[in-house]
């Protein structure tokens, strides 16, 4: 939700001062998206399956002080599910994108 709230307000900023079109700002939300899909997707697939989200979890927990309820088996599979909206068992850029959240 961050993000989308983040794009939404920089995209509407840019549009208010004429530097941007909403074509224009697409490719920037896109290549947000692409980054941290980069950042999880340790076996350079281009996108995130299940370990490597729930690695990614763990990681939040250990590294970044996150709730460590973060990395619970059952909250990491319903929150990946979540965000693999087609249901195929990977998250991608597109996906990211529809949910609107990191």
């Amino acid at each position: 939700m961050k993000i989308r709230l983040a794009i939404a307000a920089s995209t509407a900023a840019a549009l208010a001062m004429g530097v941007a079109t909403p074509v224009q700002a697409a490719p920037d939300t896109m290549k947000k998206a692409e980054r941290w899909i980069k950042r999880i997707d340790t076996n350079e697939d281009s996108r995130v399956d299940m370990e490597e989200w729930a690695a990614y979890r763990t990681m939040m927990v250990e590294e970044k002080g996150k709730d460590a309820k973060m990395a619970e088996p059952k909250r990491v599979e319903r929150s990946f599910k979540k965000k693999d909206a087609n249901g195929d068992g990977f998250i991608t850029a597109d996906e990211v994108l529809d949910d609107g959240e990191e």
